[in-house]
């Protein structure tokens, strides 16, 4: 039973993880209970980066059924900057920095009035975070943020 479980933890694309790397979790939560501290100890893997919980019980939690967690494993992911914005998560076309809305805490740009108005007239803050970090527009909207040295052979590569 527990290979079983660590098997689907696999290829769901998240296990346990012990290391911080250099995240700031100050002020971050547990995306499980969504009320106690998120904890360094209690990371897990998810995409390309780590979402943290508050204890081992919210790991199993998580780990048992990430896709019920997506939307605040998203969330999170941009929260702690371990992802950043590429694009306007509605339509996917260029920002325009001076378009923007506060999306939980995340100064989130849009390519448009339209667009930032769709979120703004949301329902309360679960809603406009569903709609901005549920798996379709998270996919168009965010990536995984580029080190240093990933700046600088992207900027080689395009000056070949």
């Amino acid at each position: 039973m527990v290979r079983l479980v660590q098997v689907l933890a696999v290829l769901a694309g998240c296990f346990v993880w012990s290391a911080s790397d250099d995240v700031s979790l100050e002020g971050v939560k547990c995306i499980v209970t969504g009320k106690a501290a998120a904890r360094a100890e209690h990371a897990v893997e998810c995409k390309q980066g780590k979402v943290y919980l508050c204890c081992a019980n919210c790991v199993a939690a998580y780990t048992k059924a990430p896709e019920k967690y997506a939307v605040k494993a998203n969330h999170q992911l941009v929260l702690t900057g371990q992802y950043e914005q590429k694009s306007c998560p509605l339509s996917g076309g260029k920002l325009d920095p001076d378009i923007t809305a506060d999306v939980g805490g995340i100064k989130v740009a849009f390519c448009c009035q339209e667009c930032q108005r769709k979120v703004e007239s949301a329902e309360g803050i679960e809603e406009k975070v569903k709609l901005i970090f549920d798996e379709e527009h998270f996919k168009q909207g965010f990536a995984e943020k580029a080190d240093d040295n990933d700046r600088a052979i992207s900027k080689r590569n395009d000056g070949r």
